[in-house]
This record gives C-alpha cells, sequence and structure tokens, in this order.
C-alpha cells in the first residue's frame, strides 16, 4: 500500500534535498523507511528551498518514487488464520496448539 507524497525540501551541505518515505519488506513484514536525495547544487537559479526550479526538481524526482508500488498480500484475513496456528496458554501455564482449518 502505497500514498501519494510530495516530499520535503530542505538544504544542507550547499545542496537540495528531498526527504520522502518507501515501504520495504524487512523479514516479511511491511516497514515505512525515511529515505533523502539530492536534487541540486545551490546556484543562482536554484537559490532557495522555496524558488519554482527547485519545486520542480522535486516534483520530477517525486513523481518516479510515486509511481513505485509497495508488493501488496493478496491473502484474506481468513486465508491466513486458515494457515497459521495459534498457542494458548492454559492457567497451569502449560501451551495448547490450536488451529483453524478449512
Amino acid at each position: 500500500m502505497s500514498r501519494y507524497q510530495s516530499g520535503h525540501i530542505y538544504e544542507a551541505s550547499g545542496a537540495f534535498f528531498v526527504r520522502y518515505y518507501v515501504s520495504e519488506i524487512v523479514d516479511g513484514k511491511p516497514t515505512r523507511a525515511q529515505r533523502s536525495s539530492r536534487l541540486c547544487e545551490k546556484d543562482d537559479k536554484y537559490h532557495s528551498r522555496t524558488c519554482k526550479a527547485v519545486k520542480q526538481k522535486s516534483a520530477e524526482h517525486m513523481e518516479t518514487v510515486n509511481e513505485q508500488t509497495a508488493p501488496v498480500n493478496d491473502q484474506t484475513i481468513a486465508r491466513i488464520f486458515a494457515i497459521r496456528r495459534f498457542t494458548v496458554t492454559n492457567k497451569f501455564g502449560r501451551s495448547i496448539s490450536r488451529g483453524i482449518s478449512d
């Protein structure tokens, strides 16, 4: 599941960067990770983070970021519960393994 982002433009080390989030699969679970990409050097044309030229560079980069989508798990919740087994502990501390069958 991805979402539309415009990114955050910031200046560091005499250059402009855009910060955004990407969806990644880590250990089989989707997570959101923050990424940053360099847009351009600060000069006469690209003089501030709010100038039109810098915003256009950011929009071009974010267009490619927004085109990418994270893998989607197409299993239904019922199917996930049917596959997995759950461990339940009774009042004596013993574990009882239970599963849901089709």
